[in-house]
């Protein structure tokens, strides 16, 4: 109990090893606010700090399949970073324009480059049963986009 009660979470970023920038107060984010036993009830009572509710309330989180994310080749951070945006969506068919998805990716080269980075992406995540029939079409609106159902 003792672990849970000094666990904390710590966010750094860093630049060649120097604090990059800071955001208000650091303050520490522990897990439990309180944990006490009652002697008139026999009873423990676990206080888990708010501030977690607010982190999580709004169900903006996903859960990552492990498993899958260690059997990713070398050099597909691509990949990685779509099976994050793949998780956070319940929608079975995604859809992406690639213009929305090329900054959010922070890829920097020509668009052909990008399609091709794409494709390869897709592969790997197709290769891991992460999605099912990846590809490039052009929307009802004209605009390129990146199509898959996810598994």
């Amino acid at each position: 109990m003792e672990d849970l009660a000094f666990a904390m979470l710590v966010i750094e970023v860093t630049k060649g090893g120097k604090p990059k920038f800071a955001i208000g107060r650091t303050r520490a984010l522990h897990m439990i606010e309180g944990f006490d036993y009652d002697d008139v009830a026999e009873a423990y009572t676990l206080r888990i700090d708010p501030r977690w509710r607010s982190m999580f309330g709004n169900r903006e989180f996903a859960l990552i399949d492990w498993n899958k994310r260690l059997q990713f080749r070398q050099h597909q951070n691509m990949a990685k970073a779509l099976q994050r945006l793949i998780a956070t969506s319940d929608e079975a068919v995604q859809r992406y324009g690639l213009d929305w998805l090329k900054p959010k990716l922070e890829y920097s080269s020509p668009m052909r480059k990008f399609r091709e980075a794409l494709e390869a992406a897709m592969g790997e995540l197709r290769r891991l049963k992460i999605i099912d029939g990846g590809r490039i079409e052009v929307s009802s609106k004209g605009k390129l986009q990146v199509v898959w159902i996810r598994l």
